[in-house]
């Protein structure tokens, strides 16, 4: 977002027709492919509107088309009214896509499911489905387990399959690393689908940066693997 941009236009209301707003702040980004701009101004309009002074219910919207010629998504971005100035302060921009997830070829070929499962979970992040996000990851994580534990136990593919998270992860994950971190995850993952929260104190950010923490420490092992097959002693 730029704080910098000031700007003054005539926005429409659906009874009160053009009303004069002050506001600041812009996207200085199309959220949908990410690229740097300033977006092109479609039309301003008027939502929440209660036709007084400072109230801080009523909201501004400005529709804008993305300058990337690869995109040209139009977008809405919100605007709020802030209470004793009366400007309209840059809130969010909508919809919004999350940037797929760049991951290694060995990560692909070990697990697309988890490859697809969490762009997904991360997809509906963006869409601020934080209740979804949670239980995308934690099923994400499990595919990224078990499909390392059957490349690491080639024999135990059935037995790894029909176990629960927790006990593969004990029985099936060798690397110390990697059983530090999917352990943790599996944790704040079960806190996502259960009733009950264990972990009052993390949230989804601890969840995402442990799973990723999971990737990283299997990528390594598969890297480890790939380069002693192609340069033995």
């Amino acid at each position: 977002m730029s704080t910098k941009t000031v700007g003054q236009t005539n926005a429409q209301t659906p009874r009160s027709g053009a009303v004069n707003v002050n506001f600041v702040g812009a996207p200085d980004s199309c959220p949908i492919c990410h690229f740097s701009q300033v977006p092109t101004y479609v039309t301003d309009r008027m939502a929440q509107w209660d036709g007084e002074g400072d109230s801080e219910n009523a909201v501004f919207l400005r529709v804008n088309q993305c300058t990337n010629g690869a995109c040209e998504e139009v977008f809405v971005s919100r605007f709020r009214r802030q209470k004793g100035d009366g400007r309209f302060k840059y809130e969010s921009c909508w919809p919004a896509r999350a940037l797929p997830t760049p991951y290694s070829d060995e990560i692909r070929s070990l697990s697309p499911a988890f490859v697809k499962i969490h762009n997904q979970a991360l997809e509906a992040e963006s869409y601020r489905l934080d209740e979804l996000t949670g239980v995308g990851l934690r099923k994400a994580l499990e595919f990224l387990v078990k499909d390392f534990a059957k490349h690491m136990h080639p024999t135990e593919h059935q037995a790894i399959e029909s176990s629960l998270l927790g006990k593969c992860i004990d029985k099936y994950v060798d690397d110390p690393n990697l059983k530090s971190a999917a352990k943790r995850a599996a944790w704040l993952g079960n806190d996502e689908t259960h009733y009950v929260r264990l972990w009052t104190d993390k949230d989804i950010a601890d969840l995402k940066a442990l799973v990723r923490i999971a990737v990283s420490v299997a990528e390594t092992v598969l890297f480890r693997e790939k380069y002693e097959c192609e340069m033995p002693e």
